[in-house]
């Protein structure tokens, strides 16, 4: 995933040029909060992330069902993994700290992990593929709006500092 992670980025200042092709979302209903523009890519998802603090121990602990990469922009936060055991419990493994230029993929049918940002302010890109592990799929932080035209404008602006057209 991390190839394609690359991949993805090489082609952003394209991508960022349709704004009409990507949806924004708000999702409030677990933490941290997290802003989202997203659009498909072939059968992957491009995902723009802006994450709020939130407070230790409320973070959302979840599996995915597909693999999936991430890249820090900006900020950092405590990457907390872990697996999920036959009795559905989450079991924490590890923490790190990610920081800009930090990336990872999570390609484990089992793998489950926690974000709980340091800073206020981070922003980051994610990749995932098609659903492969359908029985990871958890009801959790649901989107509960719409982004507005200035969550997205800004959304934009940001992302567009970090993936600039070619001179």
């Amino acid at each position: 995933m991390l190839s394609i992670l690359s991949q993805i980025e090489m082609a952003l200042p394209a991508l960022l040029q349709d704004e009409a092709a990507w949806h924004g979302l708000f999702a409030d209903s677990e933490q941290p909060h997290l802003h989202r523009l997203w659009r498909q890519w072939g059968e992957y998802r491009i995902s723009l992330h802006h994450f709020s603090e939130c407070c230790e121990g409320q973070e959302f602990w979840h599996p995915h069902p597909w693999k999936m990469a991430v890249r820090v922009l900006k900020g950092r936060y405590e990457h907390r993994v872990g697996f999920v055991c036959e009795t559905g419990e989450n079991i924490e493994v590890a923490r790190s700290i990610m920081e800009p230029g930090s990336c990872y993929e999570m390609v484990s049918p089992r793998g489950a992990h926690a974000i709980l940002p340091i800073d206020n302010d981070v922003w980051s890109v994610m990749v995932s593929g098609p659903v492969v592990w359908n029985k990871n799929r958890r009801v959790g932080n649901t989107p509960s709006r719409e982004l507005n035209e200035q969550e997205r404008r800004e959304m934009f602006t940001v992302f567009r500092t970090y993936f600039p057209l070619p001179a």
